[in-house]
């Protein structure tokens, strides 16, 4: 089909695919008025070309339009002879798809609900027709999106694309719907398939996720996902307790250093050592020590002192206020 423009100004390959901005896929050009140039040209050739693909299917009105494409997620892929009409190209068929949900019914009566890539138009030119065009477009497509011919539902197909599916990919046991698309035998086999396959990989994918968790726990000796891998901050109370502890964080070098460094100071401190003036320390560790007639008692508060320096008593280390 002919146009009144050069459609190398906007189609600039044979196989172009255009989606729901009207901007053929690789065109490109830095002034904005050629762009709403090439939207006109798009919506000219889609106008020209649905009306034309009616007349053929004898449909009541044209289900191909720049409109309808505009307002949907529908992926329309049109072919074109650029070097035709003196090098300024004409347009050889269209090919329309888009995924719709669907209810279908099965040999056995058995009610499906598919989401399914449907052919919702396809059409080639009279002057083209029977010369390998339709075929190639459909290859493409096929390619392009990475499904089979069973995989697909046909939006009110005429004979002639019956016939063409027949011939081409061995497609002729239908199976009748109550609404206007057309299934083959293969389809309800094709897609429990690859819903089996699908529920099979997340599956695999879940179990080998557990299996990585558990491993990486067997390793460390601890839970290191999620909260329990936060960093904690430094607990100066718990090295003083437990020096020799070690944490479930990640910053087990840091806590380590720190815990040694209060140990030290732990160990300078005036525990094991008499107060230079008896005037300035009450702590019950002078008064223990201090000579008496029950000299040769313990204090209850002393009695809890341990050599152990795994545990130490907190009273013993405290800034006296007196």
């Amino acid at each position: 089909m002919e146009f009144r423009f050069n459609l190398n100004n906007y189609i600039k390959q044979e196989l172009t695919k255009i989606q729901s901005s009207l901007i053929p896929e690789g065109f490109t050009s830095q002034d904005r008025n050629e762009y709403g140039k090439c939207v006109e040209a798009v919506t000219e050739i889609l106008h020209d070309m649905g009306i034309a693909s009616q007349k053929a299917q004898g449909l009541n009105a044209p289900i191909t339009s720049a409109e309808k494409l505009k307002n949907s997620d529908q992926i329309l892929y049109l072919f074109s002879d650029l070097q035709a009409n003196n090098g300024r190209g004409l347009v050889v068929g269209l090919l329309k798809i888009g995924e719709k949900n669907l209810f279908l019914v099965d040999r056995t009566g058995k009610l499906h609900e598919k989401k399914a890539m449907c052919i919702l138009d396809f059409y080639v030119h009279e002057s083209k027709q029977r010369m390998g065009c339709g075929k190639y477009m459909f290859d493409r497509m096929l390619k392009d999106m990475k499904v089979l011919p069973e995989s697909l539902a046909i939006d009110k197909p005429s004979n002639l694309f019956l016939k063409f599916l027949e011939k081409h990919y061995g497609l002729h046991k239908v199976v009748p719907q109550n609404n206007n698309f057309v299934v083959f035998e293969e389809f309800f086999q094709y897609t429990d398939l690859a819903s089996t396959n699908r529920r099979r990989d997340m599956k695999n994918g879940l179990h080998d996720k557990v299996e990585s968790v558990q491993v990486g726990t067997q390793q460390n000796g601890m839970t290191n996902y999620g909260r329990h891998a936060a960093f904690k901050p430094v607990s100066t109370m718990g090295d003083i307790l437990q020096p020799n502890h070690q944490h479930s964080n990640n910053n087990n070098n840091i806590n380590e250093k720190c815990s040694k460094t209060i140990i030290h100071e732990v160990n300078v401190s005036p525990i094991d050592t008499e107060p230079a003036s008896s005037e300035r320390s009450l702590s019950p560790v002078s008064c223990a020590s201090s000579q008496g007639p029950n000299s040769g008692r313990v204090s209850p508060a002393f009695s809890c002192r341990s050599d152990d320096p795994e545990r130490l008593d907190l009273k013993f280390h405290h800034t006296h206020l007196w």
